[in-house]
């Protein structure tokens, strides 16, 4: 089954986060994630293995979903 979602409101939140957030702390907003994409990487076994999802999260291919520009 196909899931589909609009990410545009997605990726509008992220390039104003990117602008106004400092991400200087120690809790560091790194992503937002959209539930379709979420999901399609749990269904490729990526999301449950956390060696994977880190190595997804730095890779870019996660770059449109990135706010904080450092590495995990």
């Amino acid at each position: 089954m196909k899931h589909s979602q609009d990410v545009e409101p997605i990726l509008d939140s992220i390039a104003r986060d990117r602008e106004i957030m400092r991400n200087d702390g120690v809790n560091r907003l790194t992503h937002r994630i959209p539930t379709v994409i979420y999901e399609e990487l749990q269904r490729q076994g990526v999301a449950d293995d956390p060696d994977l999802f880190k190595a997804w999260l730095n890779s870019s291919d996660a770059d449109p979903w990135r706010i904080w520009p450092g590495r995990l």
